[in-house]
């Protein structure tokens, strides 16, 4: 591809039908090995048939191709693959169904990104209901380049699409009819070898994470027990703070009432006493 101008190329457009709610309802680490799953999936096809990624942004990618047919037949591919992949996931959350739409047209280039009508006509395409999860559609522009002996379509018609002034005829692409019908050897191998390298790689990660979380938890768990001890010995030695305040208080007070009694003793002693001698002089009279 010229890396700026302006070109005529097939720009394929590739979306995860569910993906947003699915993404939703998933933790981070899921969500990260659905999008690694998929791309390691999709890029040795596209590379496989001549196909240079512009971006890929989420479960989406965007795609140009030199050829019409190529790109076409790219994306047959691509559905076969999945179909095979799919066929293998025993959970649904793991299976992944895929929109793939191609437009063809003049294009302007400029630092690796594309711009202009025929991009906007791709990426309305994908909104299209004759287009679902699975399938692939492909506009009037591409179906004349391609060797209709090689491809199989469908036509659907003319169709609005939104901020395009014009409507666009479309086909569909069935994947069960088409003269391909299984993945060539050369293509399966690479595949096999990129998926094998992401699910050990995938792996790693995942060690890594439960190897991290298990070291957090055991921090967490030394932490909570010297926060433990130490709030029993601050407790305990409160306690014994208390205590010893507490004993002092009391003799303080034993001795306060010792010396109240000993007080009151006396005095009653004396008055006795002085009440005695009144009594014995008041008697010798």
């Amino acid at each position: 591809m010229k890396k700026k101008g302006s070109a005529n190329l097939s720009i394929m457009m590739t979306d995860m039908q569910g993906y947003t709610a699915l993404s939703s309802g998933s933790s981070r680490v899921e969500v990260i090995e659905l999008i690694r799953r998929h791309n390691e999936l999709m890029k040795p096809i596209i590379e496989f048939y001549g196909g240079h990624i512009i971006k890929t942004i989420g479960d989406a990618f965007l795609v140009v191709f030199d050829s019409a047919t190529d790109a076409v037949v790219c994306g047959i591919v691509i559905q076969l693959l999945l179909n095979e992949y799919n066929s293998e996931q025993e959970e649904p959350d793991k299976r992944l169904l895929l929109r793939v739409v191609i437009n063809t047209g003049d294009v302007m280039i400029e630092e690796n990104d594309i711009y202009g009508t025929a991009v906007n006509i791709t990426a309305r395409m994908e909104g299209l209901e004759c287009f679902p999860g699975g399938s692939i559609g492909i506009s009037e522009s591409t179906y004349l380049l391609i060797n209709r002996n090689e491809i199989v379509v469908e036509d659907q018609g003319e169709k609005e699409l939104k901020c395009i002034p014009y409507k666009i005829k479309v086909f569909k692409v069935p994947v069960e009819q088409q003269h391909i019908t299984q993945i060539p050897i050369k293509l399966s191998k690479l595949v096999s070898k990129d998926l094998k390298g992401h699910t050990n790689k995938f792996d790693e990660i995942m060690e890594e994470i439960n190897g991290k979380t298990g070291e957090f938890l055991n921090n967490s768990r030394r932490k909570t027990e010297d926060t433990l001890k130490k709030a029993k010995d601050d407790f305990s030695s409160i306690i014994n703070e208390k205590k010893s305040m507490l004993r002092d208080e009391l003799e303080k007070k034993k001795d306060e009432i010792t010396d109240n009694i000993k007080k009151t003793s006396d005095d009653l002693k004396n008055k006795l006493n002085s009440k005695f001698t009144e009594f014995k002089d008041r008697f010798k009279r």
